[in-house]
């Protein structure tokens, strides 16, 4: 009686915040486009935000599902950690505790990615619609169309998949350290096969993502360094600072292949090694070094050095 209660009383209150404000909203933008006889534009901005909305919001259900299912799976049958918590509660089950919880959890984090989702629906339709410039940028070579069209949207994919792929660690890692497939012993971080092999498999894909934010988003935006007297990238970017990016970028897909190979094959010491220097190479290539150019090089012969910049 209590839970069918509390699944109305949810969804009253659904349908009072989130579905009753939604359908006002439409009605009185179908009203205000059908009155200046824009109806086509409403159509197409309506569709593409449900399109949008229900591919991220089921994609990320999946993702999600998938990998707390996973994790489930494999931990179900070896209630390490809490033990002592079972024995002193012998009606509690922690295995249909973590079940129950599955679906709801991800059911309502792919709601909200939804519903976030469609927001991005003019990022979409600029880059199904984007046209040539038939100019390129000095810098990377590529059409300036690029940066209105495409780049927003690789922007927003390479956000939704942080997103995804950092919840999908957090909620499998604690399935596996609840069921004690992680354990803490002394300074050793011990893992069980099963939940190496597959946290390995999504650290891989989140440094890949990280190795896309470095090239389309830290590269890119060099080209809109302002130092005060012009905007774009100027001799510390090009010598210092995308050099580092290069090293960034390598390093970081240098990790996610030792993740992989870390499914295969153990190798404990090589991916925590490479995120060290990856986080040193960061400070010290992101600050330090461009500093230090800037002040040894550039400076004593600015003009000299950053006129090809300027007349760019």
């Amino acid at each position: 009686m209590k839970k069918k209660f509390l699944v109305s009383f949810i969804i009253i209150v659904f349908v009072l915040v989130v579905i009753i404000p939604i359908a006002i909203g439409l009605a009185t933008d179908w009203l205000w486009f059908s009155a200046q006889g824009y109806i086509a534009i409403f159509t197409t901005v309506l569709l593409t935000k449900l399109i949008l909305g229900v591919i991220a919001g089921l994609a990320t259900f999946s993702i999600l599902y998938l990998n707390f299912y996973i994790a489930y799976r494999r931990t179900k049958d070896q209630p390490v950690a809490l033990n002592n918590l079972q024995s002193q509660r012998p009606g509690f089950d922690l295995s249909k505790i973590i079940y129950k919880l599955l679906l709801p959890i991800s059911l309502a984090i792919g709601l909200l990615t939804g519903i976030a989702g469609s927001s991005y629906w003019q990022v979409v339709q600029q880059f199904i619609n984007g046209v040539s410039f038939n100019a390129a940028d000095p810098l990377f070579g590529r059409d300036i169309s690029f940066y209105f069209f495409t780049l927003p949207f690789i922007k927003m994919a390479i956000g939704f998949l942080f997103w995804i792929i950092i919840i999908s660690i957090l909620g499998a890692a604690s399935q596996y350290l609840i069921r004690g497939s992680l354990i803490f012993k002394g300074k050793r971080f011990l893992t069980a096969r099963t939940a190496k092999n597959h946290l390995s498999a999504l650290m891989a894909i989140f440094f890949i993502s990280i190795a896309g934010h470095v090239y389309f988003i830290n590269m890119t935006n060099l080209l809109y360094t302002d130092t005060g007297t012009f905007t774009g990238a100027n001799y510390t970017d090009i010598y210092a600072r995308l050099p580092v990016l290069w090293g960034l970028l390598s390093i970081a897909l240098l990790i996610a292949a030792a993740f992989i190979i870390n499914t295969f094959r153990p190798i404990k010491r090589l991916a925590p090694s490479l995120i060290i220097i990856y986080i040193a190479v960061a400070i010290l290539g992101g600050s330090v070094y461009p500093s230090i150019i800037q002040k040894l090089v550039v400076l004593p012969n600015e003009l000299i050095k950053e006129t090809p910049y300027i007349e760019r």
